[in-house]
């Protein structure tokens, strides 16, 4: 995907009009493994790999639990080596931010743009994906709920 090309994505869009806004860049998750793709919490409704600037992410476009509208996408850091790079360039893009109160698990930093929450989270446990920092970006108004 482009640098920034999942950026042409709205909220309440479906996979299909996620895939179309992406120029086809991000595929539709299929129900078969949809499962595997999901969370207690949530439904990936579409996936799609991105490069903006140095970083390398595999991205996730989600859903609230057996929704089927778009209410997060999740960019997960495919190198975390590259942390201290991506927590510099967005508080370049969006200012200082909010440190969150740390977890045991996990380090976070929000801000706050006019139309979404953009949460930095460092996860500190060891992972079985492989995976430990991830960029989450939701709306604003996400049911009221602290990111």
């Amino acid at each position: 995907m482009k640098a920034g090309g999942w950026r042409f994505v709205r909220w309440g869009m479906t996979a299909e009009e996620i895939v179309a806004a992406s120029e086809g860049c991000a595929r539709r998750i299929e129900a078969d493994e949809r499962e595997g793709q999901s969370g207690d919490d949530f439904t990936t409704l579409a996936v799609a790999e991105a490069v903006i600037g140095p970083f390398e992410f595999d991205v996730s476009f989600r859903a609230l639990r057996d929704g089927t509208t778009l209410t997060t996408v999740r960019l997960e850091l495919r190198d975390a080596e590259h942390y201290a790079g991506l927590l510099a360039a967005l508080t370049a893009e969006y200012g200082a931010g909010e440190a969150l109160p740390r977890e045991p698990d996990r380090e976070r930093v929000r801000w706050r743009t006019v139309e979404a929450a953009v949460v930095l989270k460092r996860l500190t446990w060891p992972m079985d994906l492989g995976v430990d920092v991830v960029v989450d970006y939701e709306p604003n108004d996400a049911n009221g709920a602290e990111a």
